[in-house]
């Protein structure tokens, strides 16, 4: 019950806040401190008011035999991330309401921080698959709601998008692993996964691990976070502080299944491994103060996967907490601390190398590091840190008492900054060990002491042939080679450049050629919409009949692949429309192929939901429609200036985001259980099908950036929405929101009318 509190309390202070008429600034700034600082404070007291393990679930209805549990789990891991989640996101919402003070959309603003916390703190209390993939979706979407604050900047819009792709092929990714669960053990509940041991299907966890790689900013999937800097600090501090741990948390979460593939760990770190290793070469590229923290950020992540790789979860995740409190100081404090690089002295810029320093700082590492290999091997506990680790503790520790040394010009000041990290050191130690003890109930862990040395020993090789190439090479290569690899770090690793050149040009060069063919039927669109409404009743016909013909069903099976194939041409042309009548036209077809694609599964539940996918996508596409054939034009420069969509707009683009699958709509409750059924029939299919889900949120996104978002197109679709209209708009908006949150009623009555 407290867990439904916290979140109730989070998801109320987002719509309320999110109404423009409710609360003025000021109320709003200070009702949001209030209700987050409620949220920290029962999720520090909550070991107290409940006990520890607990669970609830909420059961809900799709069709006959089929249902959907959402489950939340407590347990010290829960708390642990409650209490860092709620606390990161009271000092931000204190922040930003300063901070936005003079932004006249400051409650959407808040609102919108508010339904990030929520989305976080549901993930850190998901106690299925299903839960955390839902958490998972609503931290994408409220992340780029944030983004794209700043409605018509035109490089926070692309950011925005560039993430929410990147994004949306782990979600698809994520979305298969639960379909394949559901599919397997009928059930996601974590306790019940967990008990599958090494029996587990591990593609499940490589398909979830995926999905951390998006989220995380792993290697190569790093390229939307350093673009991201073009939104409000605080979002950038709680994205970095709270939601890029997410994937952390999950492999955490997960670790009693990781735990059982040693090949799986491995993989994780030399994922790990590599981040860490760019994001730190690519941060020293960088004059950015907030790149440079970006990068860094990157690298941590990297470092956080490093750890889980080597089974050390629970140090992960300790590691993953600091990581939070430092990154949300340094954000809220990067303009303070550009301030002050600015005004180095002379003195600090003209340090001299001692060798003094760094054979002090070796030594002083050595006896330390002693000191806590002995302490964790003293009655243990159960806890325990791979070598690997102890490596990488010595590094920064050498680095961290060179630098005091050097720093400071007075001898007792040298000395009081050593003996001040040498406390820290062991404090941090001693909190360490304790916190592993903790979660040591919650999470598993798993020794891999060969593993760790043998990579060590790498490292130390990789080390001492940069010392040679220090050494040997000429200085007119050195000089050619340090220039490619600056150029390497400053353009990301060319990773960007080589997702353009073989996947995004691909896909615009075979989208121009389908569209100049679609081109050249010269027929009007709204003669097109109704030839295509035509065939698609004789289509919907003929495999109503084969779903219901058992034995001619194998001959559907054809028609299923040549649909499918249909689905990812039409997306194709989707993303390459010029106007919103074709793109309208497009993604009418895209939907009644999907109905088709329903009814040639063969199931008769399914086709049901075929027919529930239909009557959603019609009644969507019909507002739509209502809001393009308006042509009375209206002005502009109000918007434009406040920084607001226009009604037309704000309709049209929430249309087209119900389209994409997001939970909580009818379109995720279609796009779940057509997955379901084609993995039942083939992985491939399935397969195909996520890639048209990708290529479905690629479109929208692009004519959200293209029509919506940019004020020269602004004007060519804006027009004013009479007292009906809204209420029209509102009506099946609320419609679609009520089917994907209560599917059952409507299903009912599909299958009363169809007899299935």
């Amino acid at each position: 019950m407290i867990m439904v509190i916290i979140l109730l309390l989070c998801i109320i202070s987002a719509i309320s806040f999110s109404y423009e008429y409710c609360f003025h600034r000021q109320e709003t700034s200070i009702i949001s401190q209030i209700s987050t600082l409620f949220v920290f404070l029962i999720a520090l007291t909550s070991p107290a008011l409940m006990a520890m393990p607990s669970s609830f679930h909420w059961q809900i209805a799709v069709v006959a035999h089929h249902h959907l549990t959402i489950s939340l789990y407590y347990n010290a891991l829960t708390w642990v991330m409650m209490c860092l989640v709620s606390f990161i996101s009271l000092v931000i919402h204190s922040y930003a309401a300063r901070y936005l003070r003079s932004d006249l959309n400051q409650k959407r603003f808040m609102g919108q921080l508010s339904l990030l916390t929520f989305s976080v703190l549901l993930l850190t209390m998901s106690g299925s698959l299903f839960t955390a993939f839902i958490a998972w979706q609503f931290i994408g979407l409220s992340l780029y709601l944030l983004l794209n604050h700043y409605h018509y900047d035109v490089r926070a819009n692309k950011a925005a998008k560039k993430k929410f792709m990147i994004n949306r092929v782990g979600d698809i990714c994520f979305l298969l692993a639960v379909v394949i669960t559901l599919y397997q053990y009928g059930n996601t509940e974590f306790t019940l996964l967990f008990a599958q041991g090494a029996n587990f299907n591990p593609v499940i966890l490589i398909l979830v691990f995926i999905a951390i790689m998006t989220k995380s900013a792993q290697f190569p999937f790093h390229i939307w976070l350093i673009d991201t800097m073009e939104a409000p600090t605080p979002v950038s501090a709680l994205m970095h502080a709270g939601v890029i741990n997410a994937g952390g948390f999950l492999l955490a979460r997960l670790s009693p299944l990781y735990d059982h593939f040693t090949y799986l760990l491995f993989f994780i770190f030399v994922v790990g491994l590599s981040t860490a290793l760019l994001g730190n070469f690519f941060m020293r590229n960088q004059s950015d103060v907030k790149k440079q923290l970006a990068y860094s950020t990157m690298g941590q992540m990297g470092y956080m996967l490093m750890q889980c790789g080597l089974g050390c979860f629970a140090s992960a995740v300790f590691h993953l907490i600091v990581h939070g409190f430092f990154k949300a100081s340094l954000f809220l404090s990067s303009g303070s601390t550009l301030k002050q690089a600015n005004q180095i002295t002379n003195h600090q810029q003209k340090q001299t190398y001692h060798y003094a320093a760094w054979i002090i700082s070796i030594l002083l590492t050595i006896l330390l590091t002693g000191i806590g290999v002995y302490y964790f091997s003293f009655n243990n506990h159960g806890v325990y840190l791979n070598p690997l680790l102890w490596l990488f503790i010595a590094i920064s520790l050498v680095q961290l008492i060179k630098t005091g040394l050097l720093q400071a010009r007075k001898l007792s000041v040298k000395c009081l900054l050593t003996l001040t990290i040498i406390a820290i050191f062991l404090i941090y130690l001693i909190v360490l060990k304790h916190f592993n003890i903790l979660l040591s109930h919650s999470i598993a862990e798993h020794r891999l002491p060969l593993l760790g040395w043998i990579v060590g020993a790498s490292l130390l090789i990789i080390i001492l042939l940069g010392f040679l190439f220090k050494l040997l090479p000429p200085s007119h290569l050195k000089r050619n080679l340090i220039y490619k690899l600056y150029l390497f770090g400053f353009y990301k690793g060319n990773v960007e450049k080589n997702y353009r050149q073989y996947l995004i040009n691909p896909i615009r060069l075979w989208g121009d050629r389908l569209l100049r063919v679609f081109q050249r039927l010269h027929v009007g669109w709204r003669r097109s919409i109704l030839l295509l409404l035509f065939i698609y009743l004789i289509i919907s016909v003929i495999a109503i009949l084969l779903a219901m013909r058992h034995d001619i069903f194998p001959r559907s099976l054809t028609l299923l692949s040549v649909n499918l194939i249909l689905l990812l041409l039409i997306l194709l042309i989707a993303n390459r429309v010029h106007t919103l009548p074709q793109l309208a036209m497009t993604l009418l077809l895209s939907a009644l192929l999907i109905t088709t694609i329903a009814f040639m599964t063969g199931n008769r539940d399914i086709s049901v939901i075929g027919s529930f996918q239909c009557v959603n996508s019609l009644l969507i596409m019909l507002g739509f429609l209502l809001l393009l054939l308006k042509r009375y034009q209206a002005h502009t420069s109000i918007a434009l200036r406040q920084n607001r969509l226009p009604w037309s707009h704000f309709y049209m683009g929430t249309f087209l985001m119900l389209l994409i699958g997001i939970p909580g709509t009818a379109s995720f409750v279609s796009e779940l259980y057509l997955l379901y059924s084609l993995i039942q029939l083939h992985v491939i299919w399935a397969a195909i099908f996520g890639t048209g889900m990708v290529l479905l949120a690629l479109a929208v996104l692009h004519a959200l950036q293209i029509h919506f978002f940019n004020p020269a197109t602004i004007k060519q679709n804006r027009t004013i929405v009479s007292p009906w209209l809204h209420g029209v708009c509102v009506l099946i908006i609320g419609l679609n929101l009520f089917n994907g949150i209560h599917p059952a009623p409507l299903t009912r009555i599909i299958s009363t009318i169809t007899g299935a």
